[in-house]
């Protein structure tokens, strides 16, 4: 079996100029909803707003991609070069991430249909995906036949078969304010980050294991003990052991600092 190429691109032309910015899909799930009935799937959208199809009651495997996109992603003018490549008119995102995938499961189908090929298959369109994995998250696993599944969503040649765990740190220190000619009187919640940061190994911890600190925001004035900063960190790991132990030890050094230094912290993580 050959792919139509020349239909596989027109199907991608024509799903990146339905717009679908994180939390607005309801557009392209209707209009895909609508392609895989015609393609004889029983279809349901689930309360979080993704698309679960099926045509067949034993699925061998599951084809999912999200069909979210980043913003700017309204009103996108694809454009095809003429060597080929596709790309927007420079006021927009092109939206390939993932109207590839979408655009690759629908092409599989059409061409298992036109050849007669009888596959069993279960069919996952995801929501928000860019905005914290939500559609994902939230998809009823107990609705899934399939034991195994191929996500369209990775680099092309490329075949993922291990992601990292991810936690997302929102960690506040509070201190207490004073007027900087009365340091004493007060604790310094950026001293607190500070020495908190200073201990923790971050970057590249090993191969599996890497820990960022990327927003730090605080203070409200050069004359004034600062009695509040908030820090957003992370720790990813592909090591279970490893992601549990660096969790832990990010929490326990930000809270023993700040105790020492007569403030305190408040950790959410997610």
């Amino acid at each position: 079996m050959k792919i139509n190429q020349e239909r596989l691109i027109d199907s991608f032309i024509k799903l990146v100029q339905i717009d679908s910015e994180s939390g607005e899909e309801r557009e392209i799930i209707d209009y895909l909803q609508s392609e895989l009935r015609n393609l004889i799937f029983k279809c349901e959208i689930d309360k979080t707003g993704n698309l679960i199809a099926s045509n067949g009651s034993k699925p061998v495997v599951a084809l999912t991609a999200h069909v979210d996109t980043v913003k700017p992603g309204k009103d996108i003018k694809p454009i095809i070069t003429k060597d080929g490549l596709i790309k927007t008119d420079g006021s927009t995102i092109l939206g390939a991430d993932d109207k590839t995938g979408v655009a690759s499961i629908l092409e599989i189908l059409r061409t298992l249909n036109e050849n007669n090929k009888s596959v069993q298959l279960e069919i996952i369109f995801t929501v928000q995906e860019e905005t914290g994995l939500i559609g994902s998250k939230n998809l009823d696993f107990k609705a899934i036949k399939s034991k195994q599944a191929l996500n369209l969503d990775a680099e092309p040649g490329h075949i993922i078969i291990g992601e990292p765990a991810n936690m997302c740190f929102d960690i506040e220190v509070l201190g207490k304010t004073a007027h900087a000619m009365h340091p004493e009187k007060g604790i310094n919640a950026i001293e607190i980050a500070a020495k908190s940061i200073e201990k923790i190994k971050w970057g590249r911890i090993d191969e599996e294991t890497t820990l960022n600190v990327g927003v730090i925001k605080g203070g409200l004035a050069r004359n004034i003990v600062p009695d509040r900063v908030l820090i957003e960190a992370e720790v990813r790991s592909r090591s279970a052991s490893k992601f549990k132990l660096h969790c832990q030890e990010v929490i326990k050094i930000f809270e023993e600092t700040a105790k020492a230094m007569g403030g305190k912290v408040i950790v959410k993580s997610r």
